[in-house]
């Protein structure tokens, strides 16, 4: 007999905890949402990613990267996207420009208590830069891990499946906010003047 009220007693404060901790919002699953976030193609950070996408493939992984932006980021009507919080330091993605669909752009702040202290262009795609059928592109990976970002930039040609590579870089975000430049695996000087004389940059 007492072995049975033992039994219940013990089950029924399982399930009483179990309803605690989802209250309280420290479930497994809960944890998993909140972070859950979209910051890019973690491809782009593996070592052979560069070899990939100047390969024959190339144009393909990067048309199907770029596709992924509009639909993670576009698709809201909000300018604010979810935010990362790490201790004191805050990291945002805000639309850069959401009225103009022809330039969409995704940049990322830093704040530090509240305070602005860095930025960059997190993702950008716009058409008609140099001609009439080509499209500037800048793609980045933002692992929450590390704080580490990497970027790559190219001008595609989506009738003809060309692409020029621009660069791919990798930064870090510190823990002051600041983004420190890490390594520059490779820049087209001549492409870079490009986005300059057409403003790609801001």
């Amino acid at each position: 007999m007492n072995k049975n009220i033992l039994f219940f007693c013990a089950i029924f404060l399982l399930f009483f905890l179990g309803i605690s901790c989802k209250k309280n919002g420290i479930s497994d699953k809960s944890s998993e949402q909140n972070t859950n976030y979209f910051f890019g193609d973690s491809t782009m950070a593996q070592s052979d990613y560069f070899k990939l996408i100047t390969g024959e493939n190339g144009y393909n992984i990067l048309k199907k990267q770029s596709d992924l932006y509009p639909q993670k980021y576009f698709d809201s009507e909000k300018d604010n996207l979810p935010n990362l919080k790490k201790g004191n330091l805050t990291i945002k993605l805000i639309k850069g420009n959401p009225l103009d669909k022809n330039n969409p752009r995704i940049l990322l702040y830093t704040f530090v208590d509240n305070k602005k202290v860095d930025s960059l262009q997190f993702y950008r795609s716009s058409n008609n830069i140099r001609y009439s059928s080509d499209v500037y592109t800048c793609l980045s990976y933002f692992d929450e891990k590390t704080n580490k970002i990497w970027q790559a930039r190219f001008f595609s040609y989506d009738k003809d499946k060309q692409w020029d590579i621009v660069s791919y870089k990798q930064s870090t975000i510190l823990p002051d906010g600041k983004i420190k430049k890490d390594s520059l695996y490779y820049l087209d000087e001549s492409l870079e003047v490009e986005m300059e004389k057409h403003h790609l940059y801001y």
